[in-house]
């Protein structure tokens, strides 16, 4: 399913590449978030290439290769992203799953320069609960919560039992891609087994992550006991 490609406005953890490509007709510019798109799902890098920890032994098998660099042909909005598309990956780059992963969640390539790069699902059309959207099920082994200024770890939960009971509550979450950013909001880290991890914004007064996951009031009630608010 294309997905308008206006200027992506949703903001995840910088870690990955954010280039800008000017538009010489219209004087304008547009700003991509590293992505890929297979499956009619949409994966975003949010994991600097040098934190991960895991190696090709961990990569499974190859899926597809990319058959469009969106950064380097495309100079003007309403770009209507197709499956094999990718923001900043060479066309022909080999795109595999990970190994103890579902590949609707988690999928990896090697960058230009060479580094192994992990794309996490952000949007998938077909998802109705965060357990179709997210494989992390007995797979999360600490939760640090950030700072949206400056990305300051204001907390790290590493108690298996709250970390068991958020995950419960995301996993059995509606999904609602129609929700509004909030005026307050943290980055929310989730460190992973295999050493990767993926990042997304909770907001306060819509009780939602990034991707849509609606969250009961339980769960920013953990957030804000942890911050010390």
């Amino acid at each position: 399913m294309g997905i308008l490609a206006t200027l992506f406005c949703c903001i995840i953890l910088s870690a990955c590449n954010n280039f800008t490509t000017p538009n010489a007709k219209q004087d304008v510019k547009i700003s991509w978030i590293d992505f890929i798109q297979f499956n009619d799902i949409k994966y975003y890098c949010s994991m600097d290439p040098a934190e991960i920890k895991f190696t090709k032994d961990d990569l499974d098998k190859e899926l597809f290769r990319v058959k469009f660099n969106v950064a380097d042909n495309i100079h003007e909005s309403g770009y209507k992203i197709k499956n094999g598309d990718a923001a900043f990956l060479p066309v022909n780059t080999e795109v595999y799953s990970v190994k103890g992963y579902n590949s609707n969640f988690c999928l990896a390539a090697y960058n230009k320069w060479g580094d192994l790069t992990v794309y996490f699902a952000h949007t998938n059309a077909k998802a109705q609960k965060g357990e179709e959207l997210l494989d992390i099920k007995d797979k999360v082994e600490s939760i640090s919560i950030q700072s949206e200024i400056n990305q300051k770890e204001l907390a790290l939960i590493s108690d298996p039992q709250v970390i068991n009971k958020m995950v419960d509550m995301i996993l059995k979450a509606p999904i609602d891609t129609n929700q509004r950013n909030s005026s307050e909001r943290y980055y929310i880290n989730f460190n992973l087994k295999k050493g990767i991890s993926f990042s997304c914004w909770y907001t306060f007064d819509g009780r939602v992550l990034s991707m849509g996951i609606s969250l009961p009031l339980e769960f920013g009630e953990i957030i804000e006991k942890a911050v010390g608010k």
